[in-house]
């Protein structure tokens, strides 16, 4: 069963690096996976994990 937190949204996001060097965002809590847009990760603050 996922965490009530991410139901709602707010995952703990952690950075990895993908097959073929691709930079996506999993949640440490239900597993979740995300490959972020470049403006939109420099938005939500997630520009460290995207641009190295």
């Amino acid at each position: 069963m996922r965490p009530l937190t991410c139901i709602i949204g707010f995952h703990a996001w952690h950075a990895v690096t993908l097959e073929d060097r691709i930079r996506a965002i999993v949640c440490l809590r239900c597993g979740k996976q995300e490959i972020p847009d470049a403006n939109v990760a420099i938005r939500l603050g997630w520009d460290q994990h995207t641009h190295g």
